[in-house]
């Protein structure tokens, strides 16, 4: 599929790497389907591109990555949006944000994608011990070179 995109031109993306979000992402409600591609740190970063709206892309990142203790409650009502069967079956992305120098990630309201049916939805706690900016690193970083 060709994906048309502000930030990276037009990108072919397999069909194996588009998400179905049904209910969309608070504030963009609209934005359904998205794309994952990779960003210039490929072990760390992915892009979520928005597939029906070239200006909207996300950059995201594993959680357990940078907190390994890291862990999300998944509502029942969100297993029966995602066909959740079995929690091994979900994989967990943090959005990540810049913040003058730094990168951080909300943890408070992560991405949670059933790895079989590709579907997602956004976990929101308002009660959740973990951070809306937990920070991951400077943007000057060697690592971080281009991603951003």
């Amino acid at each position: 599929m060709l994906v048309h995109t502000v930030r990276f031109g037009s990108v072919e993306v397999e069909s194996s790497r588009v998400l179905e979000f049904p209910m969309g992402l608070p504030g963009f409600a609209r934005i359904r389907r998205l794309a994952i591609l990779w960003a210039e740190s490929r072990e760390v970063f992915w892009w979520l591109q928005a597939i029906d709206d070239p200006a909207v892309s996300f950059l995201v990142t594993d959680p357990a990555l940078w907190v390994p203790d890291y862990e999300v409650t998944i509502r029942p009502e969100d297993s029966i949006v995602l066909g959740l069967d079995r929690s091994e079956d979900a994989s967990v992305l943090a959005l990540v944000s810049r913040h003058g120098d730094r990168l951080t990630a909300n943890l408070r309201s992560p991405l949670v994608v059933n790895a079989s049916t590709r579907r997602g939805v956004q976990v929101v706690s308002a009660e959740s011990c973990w951070s809306l900016r937990h920070e991951l690193a400077s943007i000057e970083s060697p690592a971080l070179a281009g991603v951003l």
